[in-house]
């Protein structure tokens, strides 16, 4: 499981169904931990397109993550879903509002991203 990935997909609010894709994302997964950064396009009922930041932890297909989106430090998103070698899939909530709703990515392994056990050495 460990590498690097590129991620496209959506997040869809539950309450009102607003659906914004993610695009040109890059997810670092090494030893459990998460870490991420990409651009997340406009909605379709509101917000508008922003940079956002992954971190968090994964352990067998079990998957978690905080989310700054923007720059609101303040008021991150908490993400718990699965992941396989192409897909995480999960829920979502925004700690600002209670605002809750689903996740679908896809990824796609980057060649050259993966961690070599013999040498310990992390290959980009």
């Amino acid at each position: 499981m460990e590498g690097i990935y590129k991620v496209k997909g959506f997040t869809k609010n539950a309450s009102d169904g607003n659906k914004t894709d993610l695009n040109n994302m890059v997810l670092y997964l090494r030893d459990g931990k998460v870490s991420a950064t990409g651009h997340y396009g406009s909605g379709t009922n509101y917000n508008s397109a922003k940079a956002t930041v992954w971190t968090g932890k994964y352990r067998d297909d079990v998957i978690e993550w905080s989310e700054v989106y923007g720059t609101d430090s303040e008021n991150p998103f908490i993400y718990h879903g699965f992941i396989s070698a192409t897909k995480l899939w999960g829920t979502y909530h925004w700690t600002y509002n209670s605002a809750i709703g689903v996740f679908e990515f896809d990824l796609e392994r980057v060649e050259g991203g993966e961690s070599s056990s013999s040498s310990g050495t992390w290959y980009q």
